[in-house]
């Protein structure tokens, strides 16, 4: 079985954690975004700012 890679943690965020916000600044301190930072090599505000282009592509 495949492992959920990158988007599919991105896709998550934006599904489920704080799903109003739409500031990047604001989310780099939300846990979700550190561990997929983390896990993925990523810095917290790269996180964020994938997180925020998904939801206003699904606006």
């Amino acid at each position: 079985m495949k492992r959920p890679g990158y988007r599919a943690a991105i896709k998550w965020i934006a599904e489920n954690d704080e799903s109003s916000c739409r500031d990047a600044e604001e989310m780099e301190n939300l846990i979700s975004v550190s561990l997929v930072s983390d896990l993925f090599g990523k810095q917290n505000h790269e996180v964020a700012e994938a997180v925020v282009r998904y939801r206003e592509r699904k606006l």
